[in-house]
């Protein structure tokens, strides 16, 4: 019996089967940077029932989103609580690692001093 394909062939097959591949990874890989800088919009559900709603990049830590908020409704940071999924936000979280999408809820509850 002939084989069909002698070794260089099948040598040949095998190194283009992994430069697929690799293509493969590398061009996951990138999507993968991209949407980590993907912009998502979060929705602040204030303590007046108010909703505000912020674009941010996944990666960006939470105490931008924080300080903004803080900023728009005259009300001191260190006196505001933030919470996402009833945990909660500390300042160097960010929205991927919290697990959050476009649309996701941050709830805001005022500390009593």
């Amino acid at each position: 019996m002939v084989p069909l394909i002698d070794s260089s062939s099948k040598t040949y097959v095998l190194l283009h089967m992994l430069n697929k591949a690799n293509s493969i990874v590398s061009r996951t890989l990138e999507i993968m940077e991209l949407q980590e800088f993907a912009k998502i919009e979060v929705v602040v559900r204030g303590v007046d029932g108010s909703y505000a709603f912020f674009k941010m990049p996944k990666s960006s830590q939470m105490v931008c989103l924080k300080e903004k908020y803080s900023q728009s409704v005259g009300i001191p940071l260190d006196r505001l609580r933030f919470l996402h999924q009833c945990k909660m936000v500390k300042d160097e979280d960010t929205p991927s690692g919290l697990g959050m999408g476009n649309g996701s809820q941050v709830w805001v509850m005022l500390e009593d001093n």
